[in-house]
């Protein structure tokens, strides 16, 4: 492997866990707005608890995309 090739593949990489990061971040973001949707409209809809729950799912979700994809990061950017 010439030294370009790894270049760029370094810089892929890093571009993958930039990418990553951003929807790791957005996907937490969504579900701390379905976690807290319930405030919003008041207790009175059947549907919170499922709001909540799947909130709580996207946000577990995004949150590891965050710790790999920051991991990835750290890993590719030296």
């Amino acid at each position: 492997m010439s030294n370009d090739d790894a270049r760029s593949t370094r810089q892929k990489n890093h571009r993958a866990a930039t990418r990553a990061l951003w929807v790791g971040a957005v996907l937490v973001v969504i579900g701390i707005i379905l976690i807290l949707s319930p405030f919003v409209w008041g207790s009175r809809s059947t549907w919170n608890k499922y709001f909540v729950a799947f909130g709580l799912i996207v946000t577990l979700l995004g949150a590891g995309m965050l710790l790999n994809g920051g991991l990835d990061w750290l890993r590719t950017r030296g």
